[in-house]
């Protein structure tokens, strides 16, 4: 399931994480992301945009990881544009293995680092 993000849990958003080399959307995040575009579809002016975040763990060369991570971000951003959210409310970045969550080698660490990040922006 998620954990609160540094960013989005203001708001209550949680991140949502992703099985190694993949970026389907699971039955176990399909809940933290209703709760995520209700947060998104409710927010009035209190955010203009929530940018989510793509990322990876450091297994795969930087460019595959870039791209995963994109993929990611954007099964996020249309999974949440099919439950009503206006794609204008959200933009899909990735950012690969550009920034760890989790520093290890395990593979709760790899886990923790497989994730889409909500950033509210202002």
């Amino acid at each position: 399931l998620g954990s609160l993000s540094p960013a989005g849990s203001q708001f209550g958003m949680v991140d949502v994480f992703f099985n190694y080399n993949r970026q389907n959307i699971t039955a176990e995040s399909r809940p933290v992301l209703n709760q995520n575009a209700n947060i998104i579809r409710n927010s009035g002016g209190k955010f203009q945009v929530v940018v989510i975040e793509g990322y990876c763990d450091i297994r795969g060369t930087e460019e595959y990881n870039l791209a995963l991570g994109q993929r990611r971000a954007d099964s996020t951003k249309n999974y949440l544009v099919g439950l009503g959210v206006s794609p204008s409310k959200v933009q899909a970045v990735s950012k690969g293995e550009t920034e760890q969550f989790a520093f290890g080698t395990s593979e709760y660490d790899y886990q923790q680092n497989r994730r889409a990040h909500f950033v509210p922006a202002y």
